[in-house]
């Protein structure tokens, strides 16, 4: 092909039809050009069609991700929401005085356990990791999605740092507490949380069996009881876990309108 337009040039040329030639090689030019142009628009449109596959993939395992995560954030919601219905009725039993506790250790015990620290299961983030790290996020055409990804986002990190604010409060004022006015090793032997046979097996040495009818520690009941300091510490409590339960309830509707939004898009 190259060989046949440059004969065609050269006879030009050869018969001296200098306007001919350069008509001819405008239009050579032109063709060329035109030849460009397509390409670019058909690489183009070829890129374009790589996007949008390429997002709907990164939409599709979001969408996945958050039906995933809806349903760990409705178990987080029943735990908390237990968490402090227990945590009221447990501090309205201890501080009034017309409630009476036939076995005041028995019950301590027992509402421990359904109370201490707290057990929230993380989301996944591994869709939306890959989506911001690799560059997905900026591909997403709907500015509606995108600003629903970043309130998500936002949202995630308030549950962490509510979290994280429930931990402190655990670890500095309601655990030193119970460690100072109550016996934890009664408590473990009560409930025996730990098989000390298997750990016998596995450090390969005997233990003793703590098998005793009478407690080791008796509660120190005026540390809890109608006590002011107690009360106090569970109205604390309180205040933490429902700084939770918020972040929780707004991370729910983020997935709510992350995943309204994103399904729209899909089924265009």
């Amino acid at each position: 092909m190259i060989k046949f337009f440059r004969r065609i040039r050269q006879r030009l040329l050869s018969e001296n039809k200098f306007t001919k030639y350069l008509l001819y090689v405008i239009g050579e030019i032109v063709l060329v050009v035109i030849g460009i142009l397509i390409a670019l628009q058909i690489n183009n449109a070829n890129e374009i069609q790589k996007t949008e596959l390429r997002n709907t993939k990164n939409l599709n395992s979001l969408v996945e991700e958050l039906k995933a995560n809806k349903l760990t954030i409705t178990k987080n919601l029943n735990t908390i929401r237990n968490q402090i219905s227990n945590s009221l009725h447990h501090i309205d039993s201890l501080s009034n005085p017309d409630y009476e506790i036939a076995d005041l250790e028995t019950y301590f015990l027992h509402s421990q356990n359904d109370l201490g620290p707290i057990s929230i299961n993380s989301v996944a983030t591994t869709s939306l990791s890959e989506l911001v790290s690799s560059g997905g996020y900026s591909e997403i055409a709907s500015d509606s999605i995108k600003g629903s990804v970043s309130e998500y986002q936002s949202q995630i990190n308030d549950l962490d740092k509510s979290i994280s604010a429930f931990q402190i409060y655990w670890n500095n004022i309601e655990l030193p507490y119970t460690i100072d006015h109550h016996s934890l090793l009664d408590m473990w032997l009560k409930e025996q949380h730990v098989d000390l046979k298997k750990t016998e097996k596995q450090i390969d040495r005997k233990l003793p069996d703590f098998k005793r009818n009478i407690r080791y520690f008796p509660v120190q009941m005026g540390a809890y009881k109608n006590n002011r300091a107690y009360a106090n510490m569970y109205v604390l409590r309180f205040f933490e876990l429902s700084r939770i339960l918020g972040s929780i309830e707004n991370l729910d509707n983020s997935v709510d309108k992350l995943t309204e939004k994103i399904n729209e898009v899909l089924e265009e």
